[in-house]
């Protein structure tokens, strides 16, 4: 199962198939995210079934919990949370604001520039 989901994080981190980057990066953090929960359960599996005390982990039972409650009630909601936000524009009222006004200053064709004229002669001087 985590090679699986490893191999579909890569090709879809490689591939990127949504047209928004927010999007793209929440699919890629939960699909890391997945791996990382097979990982620690293959590491829990692993440290229960072997019978030599000196090639377990020592690493308990609620540690595991831990990581993974933090990784999939906390890390995963809020990235998601975030998403929806930044793409529903809940987020961009001044974004809007400065968007048009570079826009405005793009459109504004650019000052004219006087053409250099060569400074008038002295006065007083005669030419031969």
């Amino acid at each position: 199962g985590a090679l699986i989901a490893f191999f579909f994080a890569a090709l879809h981190s490689y591939l990127k198939p949504f047209d928004s980057p927010n999007m793209n990066r929440l699919v890629t953090l939960v699909l890391i995210i997945l791996v990382l929960n097979y990982l620690c359960l293959m590491v829990l599996f692993a440290d229960q079934n072997m019978d030599d005390d000196d090639a377990k982990t020592g690493l308990r039972l609620s540690d595991f919990g831990l990581v993974l409650l933090v990784l999939n009630v906390v890390v995963a909601p809020v990235a998601a949370l975030v998403t929806i936000v930044v793409e529903s524009g809940a987020d961009t009222r001044a974004r809007k604001m400065l968007r048009a006004r570079a826009k405005a200053a793009k459109q504004q064709a650019p000052p004219q520039k006087k053409p250099q004229v060569p400074p008038p002669p002295p006065t007083g001087t005669t030419a031969p």
